[in-house]
């Protein structure tokens, strides 16, 4: 849907490439949820720091009053373990995508701030795989459902909602801030049970992004 409307009103209006970062230095609720054991264990979950960095890059499209901007995470893991009777490979992986609409309250101009307005989503897409040339059929389907439960503790869905400003130094360089409120949404399930659980939470960062 905001990649829809990016072309859409990119083909209307004139618009510009951008490519940024943001920074979101850790505090003191990471280290918390690090020592009361809330990672996901596979250190690639969505609050296990590799695909969700304190320095995030993004890109997309700037007009005058909207902005389309668009990123990715990737983190993997894998270990493959052989002793004298077979090997066995155990893999987790995760690609976080995510889109942000932002409206700006006026024109952004060279030398002026511009406030602005904004939505995203993002899906943190799992993989998790165990599988050894030794197991038995019945172990072979006990790590088919372990793999099953960390693809759970892996994925989820997000959406934030926000404000910001940006300071518009010259034609190329704009620096930033924002803040964003963020629902994120996990669930993990077996053959008879599911358990759903969501996060909300507040989000500032700084910003410095190029416009071309």
């Amino acid at each position: 849907m905001l990649l829809t409307a990016a072309l859409i009103s990119a083909t209307a209006t004139a618009a510009s490439g951008t490519m940024g970062v943001d920074w979101v230095p850790y505090g003191r609720g990471d280290l918390v949820w690090v020592s009361e054991g809330q990672s996901s264990e596979t250190l690639v979950g969505e609050f296990d720091g590799l695909v969700r960095p304190a320095l995030t890059a993004y890109g997309g499209l700037l007009g005058d009053r909207h902005a389309w901007l668009f990123g990715f995470g990737l983190a993997r893991t894998a270990d493959v373990d052989w002793d004298g009777e077979g090997f066995r490979r155990v893999s987790a992986s995760a690609f976080r995508p995510s889109a942000d609409w932002q409206w700006y309250l006026r024109d952004r101009r060279p030398g002026a701030a511009a406030p602005w307005l904004g939505l995203g989503l993002y899906a943190t897409i799992p993989q998790a795989k165990d599988a050894a040339d030794i197991y038995t059929e019945e172990e072979q389907s006990d790590a088919d459902e372990g793999a099953r439960a960390l693809r759970g503790r892996i994925g989820g869905l997000g959406g934030r909602a926000g404000i910001g400003g940006d300071y518009r130094v010259n034609e190329a360089l704009t620096l930033g801030l924002r803040y964003h409120v963020t629902a994120h949404r996990g669930q993990v399930s077996s053959e008879d049970s599911l358990s759903v659980s969501w996060l909300t939470w507040g989000e500032a960062a700084l910003r410095a992004q190029l416009e071309f």
